[in-house]
């Protein structure tokens, strides 16, 4: 899940729809607010331009799609002893 966290709110946005989050930030944008964008275990990134937000999110969204590959092939590894 990415989240997004703007000045105008006190709330953060979780989703994993990339153009759901890129409408809300450009939008936040367009109001004057700061935006920055986030998933686990990475510090929050300012966004301060549409292009910028285009360009961080899917630089997430493609983080987040190594994770699920990487923990799809951990999951097919055979355990330690369970060899037939």
């Amino acid at each position: 899940m990415i989240y997004l966290r703007r000045s105008g709110s006190g709330f953060t946005i979780g989703n994993g729809d990339v153009g759901f989050l890129e409408q809300e930030a450009r939008r936040a944008l367009d109001r004057g607010e700061t935006v920055e964008l986030h998933i686990d275990g990475l510090p929050w990134r300012p966004v301060t331009t549409p292009a910028e937000v285009s360009d961080v999110l899917h630089e997430l969204y493609d983080e987040l799609d190594a994770r699920r590959d990487a923990l799809a092939e951990s999951d097919q590894l055979p355990l330690l002893g369970d060899a037939s």
